[in-house]
């Protein structure tokens, strides 16, 4: 059932503690608070939600601390923890007394996000953008001329490698046939751990051809687990498998025919998503996960560079082919027509329509005055991925499948600009407090020290 709004009016009880009164209202928590348009965000999400059924949890409540979470980088577990303990905090997602308990399941956080999915999220983006506005942070004009660039969101996996693949999907088949209640005389688990235990300290020992013996035997032992299987399938009289079941087998076969099938390949049996990208970066030859294009602000606003546009791009696409979605989604996002981009040398060869508008690293020919100024400053966008990466989560994430990439993504450019917001907050009342303690307790008619000469 769609939630209720946070009430605005509260009866107090004896042991009630209001957090206005004794919390500073000043915090640049409370002030970005009161930047954001909470009830155009839940108009926004609204629809998500049933007529009928229990009241859900109030949806302040739940997006204050996603944003939270990006924000300082947390867990859900580490942010629900905090929320008990900070007045900050909870005045954040819209609670005028001090809680002593958290009104909610941990959970919830995850079934939130698998219920809103990536595409109603580009509101809490523009919202984040909105709210700088408000702040006086940034302005229309900062947002005419941007830079694109693309990284790689990694995934929290292990370093891939064709033995675990083959083992990993050894131990999944097996527990999947037993939860559809088929007797298999044996499923290979033990040899297969005891084959994979061996397999790595061959690779230590850089012992290749006992290695690649090693992979020939993990793979007889899943082509024997699927002739099991098919025999218990008809010593059952099973006449159609459950369709857990025989996704699994057909994703298992894949693994065994990957090598003479061309295509994508599979890399990770429980993130069949992640892809192996190669940047060219000497310290990482090679990431595992999927590509992000990214859109800034060429020219620094009075809170700095924010992010406009994020978005997780699937299939390893060149860098190029992206350019005109990247900017379609900035114009979207911001509500204001892009007049320059900078960009790279990888996008050569871009989709983009306007071909005049778009400037590339080394470029010569129509290159002066501003538009010179300009492009070397194109690699401005780079610290602002390195923050996204190691301050807001977007370097390795845990959230699962295509979707989780592209919420990951979205709400790491979310947090990166509301903590911009933040810093400017702090910036703008610590100016204001030394300017009213300069002018305001220095004495206008002051002597003069030095003796007139």
């Amino acid at each position: 059932m769609r939630p209720d709004s946070c009430p605005k009016v509260y009866n107090l009880n004896f042991f009630d503690r209001a957090i206005e009164g004794f919390a500073d209202m000043s915090h640049e928590l409370v002030k970005l608070s009161g930047y954001i348009d909470w009830h155009r965000i839940e108009k926004a999400l609204e629809g998500h939600y049933c007529r009928y059924g229990r009241k859900a949890i109030p949806t302040r409540m739940l997006v204050g601390l996603q944003m939270l979470r990006w924000m300082y980088n947390l867990s859900d577990e580490a942010v629900c923890a905090l929320w008990v303990e900070n007045p900050y905090f909870q005045y954040f997602c819209g609670q005028k007394l001090f809680q002593y308990k958290l009104p909610m399941d941990r959970s919830s956080m995850t079934r939130w996000r698998k219920r809103i999915g990536g595409e109603k999220l580009q509101e809490l983006l523009i919202e984040s953008l909105e709210a700088a506005k408000r702040a006086g942070a940034l302005r229309e004009k900062d947002m005419e001329r941007v830079a694109v660039d693309t990284t790689v969101q990694e995934k929290a996996v292990d370093h891939p490698s064709e033995i675990k693949l083959t083992h990993d999907a050894i131990i999944d088949l097996a527990r999947e046939a037993r939860k559809a209640g088929l007797k298999l005389k044996q499923n290979y688990r033990f040899m297969a751990k005891a084959l994979l235990r061996k397999a790595s300290g061959y690779a230590h020992a850089r012992q290749f051809n006992r290695l690649r013996t090693a992979k020939k035997q993990m793979s007889r032992l899943l082509v024997k687990l699927h002739q099991r299987l098919e025999h218990a399938t008809k010593k059952s009289g099973m006449t159609e498998l459950p369709p857990a079941l025989a996704e699994k087998i057909a994703r298992s076969t894949g693994v065994l025919l990957q090598e003479h099938l061309g295509g994508k390949k599979l890399l990770v049996w429980h993130a069949p998503e992640v892809e192996c990208i190669g940047k060219g970066k000497a310290r990482t030859p090679f990431e595992f996960g999927c590509k992000v294009s990214l859109t800034t602000n060429i020219n620094p606003a009075k809170g700095g560079h924010f992010i406009l546009s994020a978005q997780a791009l699937h299939g390893k696409p060149y860098d190029g082919h992206t350019l005109a979605t990247a900017i379609n989604s900035t114009q979207h996002a911001t509500g204001v027509e892009v007049r320059r981009v900078y960009v790279d040398k990888g996008y050569k060869g871009h989709d983009y329509e306007h071909k005049a508008r778009v400037f590339i690293s080394g470029q010569k020919r129509g290159v002066h005055g501003q538009i010179k100024r300009e492009l070397k400053r194109r690699s401005a966008v780079e610290p602002i991925i390195g923050h996204a990466k190691h301050g807001h989560g977007l370097a390795r994430h845990r959230l699962k499948g295509e979707a989780g990439d592209r919420v990951n993504a979205l709400f790491a450019a979310i947090g990166f600009n509301l903590r911009q917001v933040l810093n400017f907050i702090k910036k703008f009342w610590y100016a204001w407090i030394m300017a009213a303690f300069i002018l305001g307790f220095l004495p206008k008619n002051r002597p003069n020290p030095l003796p007139n000469l």
